[in-house]
């Protein structure tokens, strides 16, 4: 590994190692019940726009920037991995090495302002990906 790509890895885990905390006013408090009436869920489940830190589902538009600022290689490995292939199986299907999807992985979270694959495939949950062939479970 070149000094290059090791204070780029570096700069890339320094970014995302900040971590917030936030703590609701008693203003901001919502009825659960009424609440997920409103938003058509459960009263156990808490809102998918709560849980990722991605726009909610009902702004398309705003989700559909993020997704623009990807790469192309960058879309392409996102939506593998929404698709549920493994950092292997990305790697056989698109010619490249494990760490180069590990890499292009990266830079999509980094861009994305999210921490893992799960929070990727709850903030895509509603897109469709077939277009990128057929899953790798």
């Amino acid at each position: 590994m070149t000094i290059r790509q090791r204070i780029r890895r570096w700069w890339i885990g320094s970014q995302q190692d900040n971590t917030k905390t936030y703590a609701l006013d008693e203003a901001l408090h919502f009825d659960s019940p009424e609440f997920a009436a409103q938003e058509n869920l459960s009263p156990e489940s808490p809102p998918s726009s709560l849980v990722a830190g991605l726009p909610h589902p009902q702004q398309p538009d705003v989700l559909y920037e993020y997704w623009m600022s990807l790469s192309a290689r960058e879309q392409d490995v996102a939506a593998l991995t929404c698709l549920r292939c493994t950092n292997r199986q990305i790697a056989f299907k698109l010619g490249i090495s494990v760490e180069t999807v590990r890499s292009y992985l990266q830079n999509a979270f980094y861009k994305l302002s999210i921490r893992s694959k799960t929070d990727l495939r709850v903030a895509f949950a509603a897109w469709d990906f077939r277009e990128w062939g057929d899953p790798c479970t």
